[in-house]
């Protein structure tokens, strides 16, 4: 290999002398070009950024893409009045209809979302059974506890609902 040709591209470039060099040598070293060392030309500036628009806006998530359609507003017509709702409740509403007409997926979607997000009265019931057993429980181990019972908490809800603003 000649001293005047370039080394193979593969081979990483040789650390630089420790030892001082002159003005031309030094200014040679400035103008070496290869890994990690960019063209002057196009070397960031002290105090510019290297990145100075900032990262662009990312892609949306699907989950962000979905709530936004199910939240968007859609006009829906119920007993000659028209009203605007999110999408998701006018959805609601028409598979409420089509149910109601007999359509049988429209009603066991139905029947799932209300057994698996609606109260019914069993499902109060239950709820009411389970605090008086939690009650027993803590009365046992702490017997000085005042806690009224679950139908005097009920009510006392249902008062101070009436008084929120």
């Amino acid at each position: 290999m000649n001293n005047h040709q370039d080394p193979p591209r593969n081979v990483p470039p040789s650390p630089p002398d420790l030892a001082p060099a002159d003005d031309a040598a030094g200014a040679d070293a400035d103008n070496r070009l290869g890994y990690r060392r960019p063209p002057k030309h196009s070397r960031f500036r002290p105090g510019q950024s290297g990145n100075p628009r900032g990262r662009p806006p990312g892609v949306k998530s699907l989950s962000d893409i979905v709530r936004k359609i199910i939240g968007q507003k859609v006009t829906v017509t119920e007993n000659g009045r028209a009203r605007r709702v999110p999408r998701l409740e006018g959805i609601l509403l028409r598979a409420a209809s089509e149910a109601s007409r007999g359509d049988g997926r429209a009603l066991r979607l139905l029947l799932q979302l209300t057994e698996r997000y609606g109260e019914s009265p069993q499902t109060g019931a239950e709820h009411e059974t389970i605090v008086a057993e939690d009650i027993a429980i803590l009365r046992r181990y702490l017997p000085d506890l005042d806690v009224p019972s679950p139908t005097a908490i009920d009510a006392e809800t249902d008062a101070d609902a009436g008084h929120e603003l």
